[in-house]
C-alpha cells in the first residue's frame, strides 16, 4: 500500500513546494526500500528507487514516482497496490493564492494522473480532498472514478461521530449531563441525511470536562484550517452577500445552491465580477468648442517614469505624481514574464497571456485616475500642454538595454488619450509640442546646456544663471512658456526659446 499527503506542500512559493513533495515522496520511497534487498529490479529500475530514495533523480522521475512505486510493489508483492492520497488538493489553495497556480498544477497532475489512470499495478485508490478531482485540470479523462461528498449518503456516517457514539463517548467519561450542552455546539454539520458531530471539538470538549466540570465549550474548530478562500470572498463580497452573513450571525438561516464542480480558477470567474454582470455602452454628446479668448489657464505637463507627470500652471504652482510604486511593480511582471519565457510550456505561454492583459488593465486603471485629476484639479478653459511623444520608440535605441523596457513600454500614449478626452468635457484643449530642449533648457534665462540637467539625481541647475529645480519640474516649466507663446501668437511653437 502507497499512502502520500500532499498537505505538506504547503509553502510560500513554487520551489519550496515542489521541494516538500520531493522530500515526501523520498520517504514513501524509504518507507518500502525493503524492495532493494530483492532481486525483482532490473538495474535501472534499481538506480532509479535509489536515486529518488537519496533525492538525486530528476524532476521527470519524480513527476512519475507514484506510478513507478506501485509497478515496483507488484513486482516484489506479486499483487496489485492501493494507493491512499490524502488531502490532494493543499497545494492547489495555496498555489492559488501565492500565484503559482499554474506552475504546481502541472507537478501534481502528472505525478496523480500517472498513477491513477492506464496503471495496471493499481488495485484501487482513494484520495479525499475539499474539491472535486474530475474538474480540478488533474485528471482528463479519469474513469471509474465514484466521488462522495458532503451530499452523498452511503459514507455519512465517516465524516464525523454519530449520535450514538457521542452518547458511548459520554458515558465512557461519565459526563452524560452535558450531552444536551454538546449537541447545541457540535451538532452543526449534515452529510447527506445524516447529522454529525464535530469530531476535533467533541474529543476536546469532553477531555477538559472529564477534568473540569465546569469548563466551558470552545470553538476548537476555529483557525484549524485554511479559510483563504472564504476570507477573499467576504472582503469582495457586495452589500447583498454582507446581509447575508449578517443572517447567519443573527442565528437566522439562508439557502444556497451547491455547485460541487467548481474549482479554484473558476470561483472569480463565474457570473463575472464578484458574480455581478457588467453592461458596457458607450455614449457620445456634443462639448462646445473652445476659443482662445475663453482660455485662463495654462498647464505644462511632464511625462515620465520616476514621475509620471510634473505638472506647472498659470498660478506658478506645482504638482507631481510619483511613478517608484508603478516602476517598482513593473519591474516585477518583467521578472516574472522572463521566468515563463524559459519554460516554453503551454501553461506558461497562457500565463504570460494573462499577466501581458492584467498588466495592461493595472496601467490603464492607473492613468484614468492621473488624467482625471489633472483636469479636475484645473478649471473650465484650460490649456494642456504635453511633449509630442510619438517618436519615442527611435529615441530608445540611444538608451542602454537595461532600461529600454520602461523607456518602450510605458503608456504615455494611453494617458494622453485619456488627458485629451476628458479635458473637452470640461471644456479645455489640450496641445501637443516638439519636446526637444524642454529638459536642458532653463526657464529663466533661457540658457540651453546639455550639463544642466543631472539625470541621476534628477536635478537641473543652470550653468548661466545658477536657477536650480527638479529637473521634471523644468520640462513642465518650458511647456508651461510654450502654452504661453501659443496664446501670444496662436501658433504651435516649433521648440523652447532658447539663448
Amino acid at each position: 500500500m502507497i499512502h502520500f499527503t500532499l498537505k505538506s506542500a504547503k509553502q510560500p512559493n513554487y520551489e519550496m513546494a515542489y521541494n516538500v513533495l520531493q522530500k515526501s515522496i523520498s520517504e514513501e520511497y524509504g518507507r518500502h526500500s525493503y524492495i532493494l534487498r530483492g532481486s525483482d529490479l532490473r538495474p535501472d529500475e534499481r538506480q532509479r528507487f535509489e536515486d529518488i530514495i537519496k533525492g538525486n533523480a530528476d524532476k521527470d522521475d519524480y513527476a512519475t514516482a507514484l506510478a513507478f512505486l506501485s509497478r515496483c510493489l507488484k513486482k516484489y508483492h506479486n499483487s496489485n497496490v492501493i494507493i491512499l492520497i490524502d488531502e490532494y488538493d493543499v497545494p492547489l489553495e495555496n498555489a492559488y493564492f501565492k500565484g503559482f497556480y499554474n506552475q504546481i498544477i502541472d507537478f501534481v497532475r502528472s505525478l496523480l494522473e500517472s498513477a491513477l489512470k492506464t496503471n495496471d499495478a493499481l488495485e484501487f485508490a482513494v484520495i479525499t480532498g475539499c474539491l472535486r478531482i474530475s474538474r480540478e485540470s488533474i485528471f482528463t479523462g479519469l474513469n471509474n472514478l465514484e466521488v462522495i461528498s458532503i451530499l452523498s449518503q452511503g459514507y455519512a456516517e465517516y465524516f464525523g461521530f454519530m449520535q450514538m457514539e457521542v452518547k458511548s463517548l459520554l458515558q465512557y467519561y461519565e459526563v452524560e449531563e452535558r450531552e444536551q450542552e454538546l449537541k447545541e455546539w457540535y451538532d452543526g454539520y449534515q452529510f447527506g441525511e445524516t447529522e454529525v458531530y464535530n469530531p476535533w471539538s467533541v474529543l476536546n470538549y469532553v477531555k477538559e470536562a472529564a477534568v473540569y466540570a465546569q469548563r466551558f465549550p470552545k470553538p476548537y474548530w476555529a483557525n484549524t484550517s485554511s479559510n483563504n478562500i472564504i476570507r477573499e470572498l467576504i472582503e469582495t463580497s457586495d452589500s447583498a452577500v454582507r446581509a447575508e452573513i449578517e443572517q447567519l450571525i443573527d442565528g437566522r438561516t439562508i439557502e444556497k445552491p451547491i455547485h460541487e464542480d467548481i474549482t479554484y480558477e473558476d470561483i472569480h470567474s463565474s457570473g463575472g465580477k464578484h458574480g455581478k454582470y457588467f453592461l458596457h455602452i458607450p455614449v457620445t454628446y456634443d462639448v462646445e468648442e473652445n476659443s482662445i479668448s475663453d482660455l485662463c489657464n495654462v498647464v505644462g505637463i511632464d511625462r515620465g517614469i520616476n514621475f509620471v507627470v510634473a505638472a506647472y500652471d498659470s498660478n506658478h504652482t506645482s504638482g507631481f505624481v510619483r511613478g517608484k510604486t508603478m516602476k517598482q511593480k513593473r519591474a516585477n511582471y518583467s521578472k516574472l514574464r522572463k521566468e515563463l519565457q524559459m519554460r516554453h510550456t503551454p501553461s506558461s505561454r497562457r500565463r504570460l497571456k494573462a499577466i501581458g492583459h492584467r498588466e495592461n488593465r493595472w496601467m490603464q486603471d492607473i492613468n484614468h485616475p492621473v488624467s482625471k485629476a489633472l483636469v479636475e484639479r484645473n478649471p473650465k478653459h484650460t490649456f494642456f500642454v504635453v511633449e509630442d511623444l510619438s517618436g519615442i520608440r527611435n529615441a530608445t535605441e540611444r538608451v542602454k538595454t537595461k532600461d529600454r523596457y520602461v523607456s518602450v513600454s510605458w503608456s504615455f500614449y494611453d494617458l494622453e488619450q485619456k488627458l485629451i478626452y476628458k479635458a473637452k468635457q470640461k471644456q479645455s484643449s489640450v496641445i501637443k509640442v516638439d519636446p526637444r530642449y524642454t529638459s536642458p533648457c532653463c526657464p529663466v534665462c533661457g540658457h540651453t546646456e546639455k550639463s544642466n540637467r543631472n539625470k541621476k539625481i534628477y536635478l537641473f541647475i543652470c550653468k548661466n544663471c545658477g536657477y536650480k529645480s527638479n529637473d521634471d519640474r523644468i520640462g513642465a516649466m518650458n511647456l508651461y512658456r510654450m502654452g504661453i507663446n501659443y496664446l501670444a501668437d496662436s501658433q504651435v511653437p516649433n521648440t523652447v526659446v532658447t539663448e
